[in-house]
């Protein structure tokens, strides 16, 4: 009998005990969610802004070269006439 009693009290105290609900769970993992996405956003960003900087970069070199073909064609074609 105090057996039963007792299990009568703790199943009896495990229904009184505060448990957070689903939505504060569920509004908890969201947050967190949207703070990851946050990072990866600005972390690809910044990714993103290295990349152009270098094509750009690598654009320029190629302008750079293409004049001085451009050049050394020309005065092949002088040099021809």
């Amino acid at each position: 009998m105090k057996c039963i009693s007792l299990f009568v009290c703790f199943f009896i105290s495990l229904q009184s005990m505060i448990v957070p609900s689903y939505e504060v769970l569920i509004s908890n993992i969201e947050s967190k969610v949207d703070t990851i996405h946050e990072d990866r956003a600005s972390f690809l960003s910044l990714k993103c802004r290295d990349i152009a900087m270098d094509v750009t970069s690598k654009k320029t070199d190629l302008r750079i070269e293409m004049d001085k073909q451009e050049k050394c064609v020309d005065e092949l074609e002088r040099r021809y006439k």
